[in-house]
Parts: structure tokens; C-alpha cells; sequence
């Protein structure tokens, strides 16, 4: 247990101005329509037994060199998260600060609980122990736990991000890194839609900056339960 207290940085009720109204254009996908979304897709994808999957293999080969490369230090911000927090120990080393934000508050609920080391959390073990065998690092129990300590530790903030609106999480805010996992053509339903929500997660990040982005392809949905996006 760690002692650590993430918070909501943005009050549920709070919305930036220009905000997204899903009467008024198919722009975009709102997963706040979805019942049940957030748990369904934790379900899915990432219960509890599952391996570290072939696509965050490539992601993580790929965004390796780059995270090594730079200059340690600064705040990561993940927008939609989701229920997870793998890319939050992948970016770790590499960050003074890891902010998670996500439009869901289930997914939200589900990463202050791993931060906050409840009972209920999920493990993402697996995870831990496959980014320090990547970075050739020892990857035994000590070493994982102190990894997720660590990545405890780092977690200062979980809020609410919205790809739809701009600001995407508050007034002035300014990263070193910025992480979009399955996110950005997730929300867009056209391709304005995308230029859209891409140029309002970049507007976030700092001069020299790391922007990491991975997104899949050729694709036209992805279903979670029975519901297709």
C-alpha cells in the first residue's frame, strides 16, 4: 500500500468551454452513451489472465528507443487511459510526474484503485516484468514490485480528459509527453473529426515534447460485448 492519493484533478460536472454536444454533430463517437462500456472493455481485453498482447509488444519496441533516448525528467499526461495503467509503468523511468486521464469515471475509479494499491485491483504484473526484460533489465519479484512502487508513486493526478473538447483537460495545461493509445480514431467517426482530436491532444504538449500514438489499422469497428464502434 502506498500512501500516495491520486485525485481528480476536474470536477465531473466541470466543462470547458467549446465542449462537444452530441445533438450537433457525428464528428465524433461519446462513450459516455455506452452503459457499461468501461467495465466491458476492461472484461474483454485485459482480464485478469490474459498475456501481454502482440500489439503492446510492437508498441512498446517501438516507443522504447525514443522514451531511452531523452532527457529524463517533466510530467507524462496518458489521455483515455482506460481501465489501465501498463503504459504508466512502461513510461515510469522516463518521467518526474504521470498524469491519467480518461472520459469515463469507471475507468477512472479503476486506476486510482491500482494507485492507490486497493485489494481489488487488477495486477498488471505481467506487464511490469515484460518492460524490464525489454529494457534488459532484472525482472524478479523485487524488481517488479519496486517498478510499481515507483509507478505509484509517480501517479499525482487522475482526471477527466475529453479528445472532444479543447481544452482536452484544463486551461493552460502543458506536458513533456503525452500518450494516445487507441484513442484518437477511436473517438473521430470522419477524417475532420481526426485532424480534430488530434490537434487538440497535441495543443497539450510542450515545445520538444514527446507526442506517442498508436492506432489501428485497417479497421472499421471494434466491438466490445455487443455493441460495435
Amino acid at each position: 500500500m502506498t500512501s500516495n492519493q491520486p485525485t481528480e484533478n476536474i470536477a465531473k460536472d466541470q466543462t470547458p468551454s467549446g465542449s462537444f454536444q452530441p445533438a450537433e454533430t457525428e464528428k465524433f463517437y461519446d462513450y459516455g452513451s455506452i452503459e457499461g462500456f468501461g467495465q466491458a472493455y476492461y472484461d474483454l481485453y485485459y482480464h485478469r489472465n490474459r498475456p501481454v498482447t502482440d500489439d503492446e509488444q510492437a508498441v512498446t519496441e517501438f516507443l522504447m528507443p525514443f522514451l531511452t533516448e531523452r532527457k529524463p525528467g517533466g510530467v507524462f499526461l496518458d489521455i483515455a487511459t482506460g481501465p489501465t495503467v501498463h503504459h504508466q509503468l512502461l513510461a515510469a523511468p522516463y518521467f518526474d510526474k504521470l498524469h491519467c486521464g480518461d472520459y469515463l469515471e469507471d475507468n477512472r475509479s479503476k486506476v486510482a484503485d491500482w494507485a492507490t494499491g486497493a485489494q481489488n485491483a487488477k495486477s498488471w504484473s505481467q506487464y511490469t516484468e515484460y518492460y524490464l526484460k525489454t529494457a534488459g533489465a532484472v525482472s524478479g519479484p523485487d524488481e517488479i514490485t519496486q517498478r510499481e512502487n515507483d509507478t505509484r508513486n509517480k501517479i499525482t493526478v487522475i482526471c477527466k480528459t475529453n479528445l472532444m473538447n479543447n481544452p482536452v483537460v484544463g486551461e493552460n495545461a502543458a506536458y513533456e509527453g503525452i500518450g494516445c493509445f487507441y484513442c484518437l480514431e477511436e473517438v473521430a467517426r470522419t477524417r475532420e473529426g481526426f485532424f480534430t482530436v488530434v490537434a487538440n491532444a497535441a495543443a497539450l504538449l510542450k515545445p520538444g515534447g514527446v507526442f506517442m500514438i498508436s492506432a489501428l489499422a485497417n479497421s472499421d469497428f471494434y466491438h466490445v460485448k455487443n455493441d460495435r464502434d
